[in-house]
């Protein structure tokens, strides 16, 4: 059998496939998203995976993508397609679908593809993964929330998760507190679920362990999508409360816009950058923090945490959904002990009066990084619930 490599605008050469080694599972990894942590999510998991014996790799991407790179590693084989850039070019993009699914499952068909890995939800999967199911691939999807945040009801949320489900063998679910919901809400079942922490992202950007600011404002951080969930309100509060005590600054970097946006901005020593951030500017920006603060009222988990933790910056958040089970108390940050202004504005106050606090928080959030939220830990999950679905039936709805 011969392989084509990297169909994309016409170019393609061919090469044998690798030898199949005991125990190994052969992976499409599907991500037809443009933008945000899942981006570069694929490009980590990319390296990892590419470097792994026992597994024959291959991909399916879109040249939308904010990480797009056909020269990634051009050794196992790719599908590339046209997506959109905007909504007026997504009703276009449905019209393409048909045919592109058609293709991704024929090319899944000619690579023996076992498996296939979708790291996050996308808008075409109910269109796509039945697809790949009818050629007998395993389908294994990442389900970050199951359930929309307060305030993103978007029409047909349920409808179109549902959906998805049913284009399933398996999900993985990356905290315990999403895996109940799961359970409860969707019935789904247990033995098809599998768990892998949200890992902390590779960056070329040095990490080392922060000291403690001198002579200088304490620079603190609120980072992500800007939506009513995220807590603002609380972080005005907390915010207004300690500056009047202590020297500190605030940054607000994210998209979007709700009513203590305004309030945050007529506060001394805030700064707004209301823009959505590509992933390469990412750890610049995190880098001018000390801190990042994280005043969710409601969360599933936080990519923001594995982030900062990359970066060697410890967090504050409040006790919401499966942030606990991220924040390591008094080790990679601090926890909130309720969900209001004044106990962040008491956590944030405990971290910025104890420096041997501060440092082994960041130093600790540089070992969580390497070992707990690792790349190489989250492939190994990974390749672990892909070999255990392969060897498991398809998946019928009740």
């Amino acid at each position: 059998m011969v392989l084509r490599l990297n169909q994309d605008q016409g170019k393609a050469r061919t090469v044998e496939p690798p030898p199949v080694l005991k125990d190994s599972v052969n992976l499409l990894l599907w991500y037809w998203g443009r933008r945000g942590f899942p981006v570069r999510l694929v490009e980590n998991l990319t390296q990892e995976l590419s470097g792994r014996p026992n597994v024959v790799l291959s991909r399916s991407l879109s040249r939308q993508s904010e990480g797009f790179k056909t020269d990634i590693n051009p050794q196992f084989p790719n599908y590339y397609v046209d997506t959109y850039r905007g909504f007026p070019s997504a009703a276009v993009a449905l019209f393409r679908v048909s045919r592109q699914r058609s293709e991704l499952a024929n090319f899944a068909k000619q690579i023996r593809a076992e498996v296939v890995f979708v790291p996050m939800r996308h808008t075409f999967g109910p269109l796509v993964l039945p697809a790949l199911r009818r050629q007998g691939l395993r389908v294994l999807l990442a389900v970050h929330d199951a359930l929309p945040h307060p305030g993103e009801s978007y029409p047909f949320w349920q409808k179109h998760f549902r959906l998805d489900l049913k284009g399933t063998d398996g999900i993985i679910v990356m905290s315990h507190y999403v895996a109940n919901l799961m359970s409860h809400t969707y019935r789904y079942p247990r033995e098809r679920m599998f768990f892998m922490p949200l890992p902390a992202p590779r960056f070329a950007v040095s990490s080392q362990a922060r000291t403690f600011p001198a002579g200088r404002p304490w620079r603190m951080m609120f980072f992500g999508r800007i939506r009513e969930y995220k807590g603002l309100e609380l972080l005005a509060q907390a915010y207004a409360k300690l500056q009047k005590q202590y020297p500190i600054s605030l940054e607000v970097v994210g998209e979007g816009h709700v009513a203590a946006l305004d309030v945050l901005a007529a506060l001394p020593g805030v700064t707004i950058e209301n823009r959505w951030v590509p992933e390469h500017e990412v750890p610049l920006v995190i880098n001018r923090a000390d801190i990042v603060l994280l005043p969710y009222t409601e969360a599933s988990q936080s990519g923001i945490l594995a982030t900062s933790y990359a970066l060697g910056v410890p967090a504050i958040a409040t006790p919401v959904g499966g942030i606990p089970e991220q924040v390591l108390a008094g080790e990679t940050g601090l926890l909130t002990t309720n969900t209001s202004g004044e106990a962040l504005a008491a956590s944030i106050a405990t971290l910025i009066s104890d420096p041997d606090l501060y440092t082994s928080c960041s130093i600790g959030a540089l070992s969580a990084a390497e070992h707990k939220y690792s790349i190489s830990r989250a492939v190994d999950d990974v390749l672990n619930a892909a070999r255990t679905l392969k060897s498991m039936p398809p998946r019928r709805e009740e």
